[in-house]
């Protein structure tokens, strides 16, 4: 199972009471773990290989509510996933997952315009190498999911792909996701 109409009403009937669901997606585990806190969903998505209970990547997933009916916007944010199981296809299912919530919670509150969903690229991912991988993986999920993406650089109104963001952002970012 994965989050639906029953669990986001379970969910939003049970403040600061950590609801979770577990589930299979091909060769991986998901856990996905919400909290309602005062109508600001906090998740958090863990995913690993089956039979490896120990190493896992993970995803945060920050849902205001009034926020994302009113103005359309969520977020996410500190996609990790450690090196020794990188390369898999974890960080691909967390993100896929994250737009799947999204859809889940866009559904539930029948929100017909589209939402943006940004997650932050600090320089110092820039720096330590990190955006070698995470920002043509962000342009990548986007296609997988069939929606909309681009990157933007603080305080510029711009957007930019992938490629044109590695190659002139010295200073933060975000990428914004259009489900």
């Amino acid at each position: 199972t994965s989050v639906d109409n029953s669990f986001i009403e379970e969910l939003l009937n049970h403040s600061f009471e950590k609801k979770r669901i577990m589930s299979l997606r091909g060769e991986f585990w998901i856990e996905e773990v919400f909290t309602n806190k005062d109508n600001h969903i906090d998740g958090e998505i863990r995913c690993g290989i089956q039979g490896d209970d120990f190493w896992n990547g993970s995803v945060e997933v920050y849902i205001e509510i009034e926020k994302f009916k009113n103005e359309h916007h969520a977020g996410f944010g500190y996609l990790e996933v450690p090196s020794r199981i990188s390369n898999h296809g974890i960080g691909t299912t967390l993100m896929l997952s994250v737009i799947d919530i999204i859809k889940a919670f866009k559904e539930f509150y029948s929100v017909g315009e589209t939402v943006s969903v940004s997650g932050w690229l600090s320089t110092s991912d820039k720096q330590n190498g990190n955006w070698n991988k995470s920002v043509p993986l962000y342009e990548k999920i986007g296609h997988l999911a069939n929606v909309e993406s681009y990157f933007t650089i603080k305080n510029d109104e711009n957007h930019y792909t992938a490629e044109d963001f590695l190659r002139i952002s010295n200073d933060d970012g975000s990428i914004i996701y259009l489900i």
